[in-house]
């Protein structure tokens, strides 16, 4: 059963650590293909206030950002308190973003896609980088958009796709009533979505 536990039945969720982790690295690679030897900061949008599961992709992403970039000072890495709200997610980083220096490379990630665009919008508009991009976390219209309409500053969207996750559960219980065995547990980890991979759906 898809994001519930129900004695006897397959789970069904995401990954939230290994997946935000994946798509850090991704833009990291973005990053270094356009900027090679950059030592970046990263604003990332946290949302404690939603629980473990969803810090924990916050988590992933600063664990993704330190193995791209491994002994950068911890000054580097710059949490923001997005409350889950595109608006918040602007005001934030926007002030958060007076803490790095002027011509930096500036990298953005959130636990979801709206938060992601609050943070990269707000650090943009503070001005005075070199750069600041972007990986989107979700995958739902609004992301893909962003994607499209920004590519020199989004990587991509870390894809969820959420519309397997029916099918996928309902292989699953079907499996399990026919006899066979099937995981306990099944993480959805996502995958990369561009503009140039075609996975983006950019006209």
């Amino acid at each position: 059963i898809v994001g519930a536990l129900l004695p006897g039945f397959p789970s069904l969720g995401l990954d939230p650590f290994n997946g935000e982790e994946k798509g850090m690295l991704a833009q990291a690679a973005f990053v270094k293909s356009k900027y090679p030897g950059v030592s970046p900061y990263f604003v990332g949008g946290a949302e404690p206030e939603s629980g473990a599961a969803v810090l924990l992709r916050y988590h992933g992403a600063v664990a993704g950002f330190k193995k791209a970039f491994p002994g950068l000072p911890a000054s580097h890495v710059i949490e923001v308190d997005t409350n889950g709200t595109q608006s918040t997610a602007y005001s934030v980083a926007k002030q958060a973003a007076s803490r790095i220096p002027a011509g930096s490379v500036v990298m953005t990630q959130a636990v979801n896609d709206e938060d992601t665009a609050g943070v990269w919008q707000g650090v943009t508009a503070h001005g005075g980088f070199k750069a600041v991009t972007a990986e989107s976390f979700g995958g739902d219209s609004y992301g893909m958009s962003q994607v499209c309409s920004n590519p020199k500053s989004y990587a991509g969207a870390w894809d969820l796709e959420p519309s397997t996750w029916g099918p996928t559960a309902l292989t699953l219980v079907m499996d399990q009533e026919n006899g066979k065995k099937v995981p306990a547990s099944t993480s959805i980890l996502g995958v990369q979505a561009t503009k140039a991979n075609g996975m983006a759906g950019c006209k």
